[in-house]
């Protein structure tokens, strides 16, 4: 399956309506689209099931090991054509701003983004 992780340089700057866009727009084109959340947040994907109609799910490697995620990003969505993984905050930003631990980053890194 293909995998799009959407980042951005800070929190705020549009990668929920971004991705809910995108993820419309390949619904549209006759795509299956799965999507996941990095971090813990629990709003964003809100929004992704209002748009797709089904469940989504958070990747955090701050509360599971590089297994465990690898696993959760692809569990539920085998028969999919393409998973948009939402970012956290900025690309680089992890755990306290001063280190990549948890960041988008880390989650692409894991599950070969």
């Amino acid at each position: 399956m293909r995998r799009l992780v959407i980042g951005s340089n800070k929190s705020g700057g549009g990668k929920t309506t971004f991705t809910c866009g995108l993820i419309r727009a390949f619904m549209n084109r006759g795509l299956k689209v799965s999507s996941r959340k990095c971090g813990p947040d629990y709003i964003d994907p809100m929004f992704h099931r209002r748009v797709l109609g089904i469940e989504t799910g958070n990747l955090d490697p701050y509360f599971v090991n590089d297994e465990t995620l690898r696993y959760l990003a692809v569990n539920g969505n085998e028969d999919c054509d393409i998973e948009i993984i939402e970012g956290v905050m900025g690309y680089y930003d992890g755990v306290g701003g001063t280190t990549v631990r948890a960041s988008t980053y880390e989650v692409a890194r894991i599950t070969g983004s």
